[in-house]
């Protein structure tokens, strides 16, 4: 599950996200995720690199993001654990 804090997301703005893991037994086996942004109709992605922290078992912060036009964006996540990397993705219409 992704949460914005601040939400809604806003052209612009500086924005965290709030990342959770379900069930918690997988969550735990996670050692480290990455978190970028990308426009897939412009080709191209943040003009920023988020910082991540634990934030509990299962839950991990992602701080400075900042989406800098309208359009569609897409997260992509990328868990590393046991060796595996699992990408995730999610998309998002920006006003």
């Amino acid at each position: 599950m992704l949460t914005p804090e601040p939400a809604p997301i806003r052209v612009t703005e500086p924005f965290a996200l709030s990342i959770a893991f379900c069930p918690p037994q997988a969550a735990a086996a996670v050692e480290r995720i990455e978190v970028d942004a990308s426009m897939p109709m412009h080709r191209h992605g943040m003009n920023y690199r988020a910082s991540i922290r634990r934030d509990g078992i299962g839950r991990y912060r992602a701080d400075g993001l900042l989406l800098h036009m309208p359009g569609l964006w897409r997260f992509e996540l990328v868990l590393h654990a046991g060796g595996v990397r699992e990408p995730l993705s999610a998309e998002l219409e920006l006003r």
